[in-house]
């Protein structure tokens, strides 16, 4: 099943077909401001193994190759003049924290502008392009920052924005410079019912338990003797490692053990 990339019309007429061939799938990451361009990430192994960034023409369907990188590609987006893109992916093979980077449109300069051991993830440019703001977990908690930009390098430090943002994912910067962004409340809790052991039925409804930390807790097995409940936790931007915890039902406590 190969992918295609098409035009939606306001006033209701036949889609336009932009981009056909054999990708597997194509994401669109935006216009560039003359509105003659799209950046997007192609794929073309069913793996998605590797990812292509491209910028495809909206006149003819081409695609001109900015780069490919391993793996696949966080976020990306034009500046407001078109001149770089900024984006995130890993920052060395095989890690699974990501770093900001700057890659010009003709392709020929690509360089970090984010550099830095904690995740750091792209949200958008600020309408200006003197703005790179992304989201980060430096400080322990998923924070919103931004990168001063001067001809495509940073002019200056990062700096904090907002603390406990949370994670989130950036889907625009409007020209008065708010930032719009989505999120996700997945949340997963350990529960325990009452069972007649005879019969099998249910006598009791079903009780969440008590753990130092809602929302992530996953995979419980109780311990032979029923006094102590294991399950993992999973972890979020800004929480440190995923870990195995052992929860004693006498005491309430916790023993925790990182799994990174």
């Amino acid at each position: 099943q190969w992918a295609d990339l098409r035009l939606l019309f306001v006033d209701g007429s036949v889609p336009r077909r932009i981009l056909s061939g054999d990708y597997l799938d194509v994401y669109p990451f935006g216009w560039s401001s003359d509105g003659r361009t799209i950046l997007a990430a192609i794929y073309r192994d069913e793996n998605q193994s590797d990812t292509t960034m491209g910028i495809i023409s909206v006149d003819d369907g081409s695609v001109r190759v900015l780069k490919t990188i391993e793996g696949r590609l966080g976020h990306m987006g034009f500046s407001a003049d078109g001149r770089f893109v900024a984006y995130d992916s890993p920052s060395e093979e095989g890690s699974d924290k990501r770093d900001i980077f700057i890659i010009s449109a003709s392709g020929k300069v690509d360089v970090p502008i984010v550099a830095h051991p904690a995740q750091d993830t792209f949200l958008g440019w600020s309408s200006d392009g003197r703005l790179v703001l992304f989201c980060s977990d430096r400080l322990g908690t998923a924070d919103l920052w931004s990168v001063a930009m001067a001809d495509g390098r940073p002019a200056r430090d990062p700096e904090v924005i907002k603390r406990g943002i949370g994670n989130i994912e950036g889907a625009g910067l409007t020209q008065a410079g708010s930032l719009y962004f989505t999120t996700s409340n997945d949340m997963t809790d350990i529960y325990v019912v009452e069972i007649d052991q005879e019969t099998g039925k249910v006598i009791a409804p079903q009780k969440k338990l008590d753990l130092p930390r809602q929302g992530s807790n996953r995979g419980p097995q109780f311990s032979p003797d029923g006094k102590y409940l294991a399950y993992f936790r999973d972890s979020s931007p800004g929480q440190g490692e995923s870990s195995l915890c052992v929860f004693s039902l006498e005491t309430n406590e916790e023993q925790n053990f990182p799994l990174g």
